[in-house]
């Protein structure tokens, strides 16, 4: 079975032979009026068909272009105003997390000491849930020579056996010494997010570089994809850092790591949160596929139903934290379908009738001039001969009277 449609099969058989057909009826008279042929001879003034002929047909086929590029101007900025929803819907995602962070630092500043359980219901007064963010947790900054006690106590009131961790070359392992760390002790929800509670990002594999960078930086930073340690089935992860200094510290001013208390986190999946900002644009006028670029290094990581085949394909960089989004747009089915140009169409079909009728008219008006020209120079040539006729008789008269 055929895969087009009922409009686009009618276009293409429009086109093909009634175009083919407008053509045949358009040059037909011309080229038989112009060439040498058994059927039809033009005896002289070719050129006064050939160039009205010539002219009709670039005027014609002038006005179809200037038509064809304006309808595909018109619909290629109808596409891009459809995508400009996508952009939208990003920003105010992005937005929403960054104030999301914001306000757990707000949280932090308004309490000497915050608890598990006050920090498990913050998190879920601000989780909005247009936005998919697999966690938000805190990372307490802890002194190398206070570990011992801090997962003594952890073990002792949270978690039993619990101990600081690294991910050291893909593998999880006890933590090795280090002057401090940087490990998650609060993450929300905590049922989907338990296996990451103890692990240190400040050396990690991944995110350490990161982590570092928001540190010295003082403002958040986003993470290359990762594997989640509670995830290790999906590489699609990035996790944006926000670090949190003590009252008084300005940014920039030296020693960040002597003035950090923690870290914020958000862990993003990036196929879901692509995938719900698709859905939220509600368009059926465009497929994608995206690309998370970091270090100039792309990774496609979501695509849905991008077509290389589609008649409109616009790529736009959009701004993600610290790094960008690279997104690929394509038109999808039912847009390439409603972007049939019978307009065009329309204007070449009645220009080609009117110029057919206008060549018609002209070889018409060239052969009954020929005729005309014709009967005039015969006439003519009956009149000088009867003249002629009327002279000699004339003389022939005087000669006679003189005798």
């Amino acid at each position: 079975m055929s895969d087009l449609s009922i409009s686009n099969t009618i276009f293409i058989a429009f086109t093909w032979w009634i175009g083919d057909s407008l053509g045949v009826i358009f040059f037909t008279p011309v080229v038989l009026s112009i060439f040498e042929n058994d059927y039809y001879q033009q005896k002289k003034d070719r050129l006064r068909i050939a160039i009205p002929a010539f002219m009709l047909f670039l005027l014609v086929s002038f006005v179809f272009y200037l038509s064809r590029v304006n309808y595909e101007e018109s619909r290629h900025d109808q596409f891009e105003s459809e995508t400009s929803n996508f952009s939208q819907t990003l920003n105010i995602l992005e937005n929403t997390i960054t104030q999301q962070l914001i306000a757990l630092k707000g949280l932090f500043d308004s309490s000497n000491e915050v608890e598990r359980e006050e920090f498990r219901l913050f998190s879920e007064s601000i989780i909005n849930p247009n936005v998919k963010v697999r966690a938000l947790a805190w990372l307490p900054k802890v002194e190398g020579s206070k570990r011992e006690a801090f997962e003594t106590y952890i073990d002792k009131n949270d978690f039993p056996k619990f101990y600081l961790k690294q991910l050291i070359d893909g593998e999880v392992k006890p933590a090795v010494k280090q002057s401090y760390y940087l490990p998650i002790l609060f993450s929300e929800p905590l049922a989907a997010n338990r296996g990451a509670i103890g692990l240190d990002v400040l050396n990690h594999d991944v995110v350490g570089a990161t982590v570092r960078k928001a540190i010295n930086t003082g403002t958040m930073a986003v993470s290359p994809q990762v594997s989640l340690v509670q995830q290790k089935e999906k590489f699609n992860a990035v996790i944006v850092y926000y670090p949190y200094f003590k009252d008084g510290y300005v940014k920039g001013s030296g020693n960040p790591e002597n003035n950090l208390i923690g870290i914020f986190e958000a862990v993003i999946e990036l196929d879901q949160l692509v995938e719900s900002i698709y859905h939220q644009a509600k368009s059926d006028s465009f497929l994608l596929q995206t690309h998370y670029i970091q270090d100039q290094q792309t990774t496609a990581f979501f695509n849905f139903n991008f077509r290389d085949d589609a008649l409109f394909k616009i790529e736009s960089k959009y701004s993600f934290f610290d790094t960008e989004l690279l997104v690929l747009f394509s038109s999808s089915k039912k847009f390439d379908e409603e972007s049939v140009d019978w307009s065009s169409w329309l204007i070449i079909v009645v220009g080609c009738l009117v110029s057919t009728f206008s060549v018609i008219f002209i070889i018409v008006m060239t052969n009954l001039s020929e005729m005309l020209e014709e009967k005039v120079g015969r006439k003519t040539s009956e009149l000088k001969e009867k003249n002629t006729e009327l002279l000699k008789a004339n003389e022939a008269k005087s000669r006679f009277l003189a005798i």
